[in-house]
């Protein structure tokens, strides 16, 4: 495998005049929240199918429920500018192709 130097440009913040401020390290959290939103709701539908089986107490189970849901929906909020300017592009992809 071989790299450029323009490979590394990504992992440099840099001033007006070009100059390297800082280096940008360790690992990148972009996109995390709806990853992680996306594995707790399959945990949840698995635990809920676990509860329902075996007839246990699900009252524990709708309280994270419930805390789960007002999470969501905080960083749903947050999301909703990148989803909806991406549904917009979407739309006119689809649109210009007709």
């Amino acid at each position: 495998m071989h790299s450029g130097v323009r490979d590394l440009e990504q992992y440099l913040s840099l001033d007006e005049k070009g100059n390297i401020k800082e280096l940008i390290w360790g690992p990148s959290v972009t996109g995390l929240d709806s990853l992680l939103l996306t594995a707790f709701e399959s945990m949840l539908f698995v635990v809920k199918s676990a509860v329902n089986l075996f007839s246990l107490s699900s009252r524990e189970l709708e309280s994270l429920e419930e805390r789960y849901q007002e999470l969501a929906k905080n960083i749903s909020k947050k999301l909703k500018l990148f989803s909806d300017s991406y549904n917009k592009s979407l739309q006119w992809m689809a649109y210009s192709h007709h």
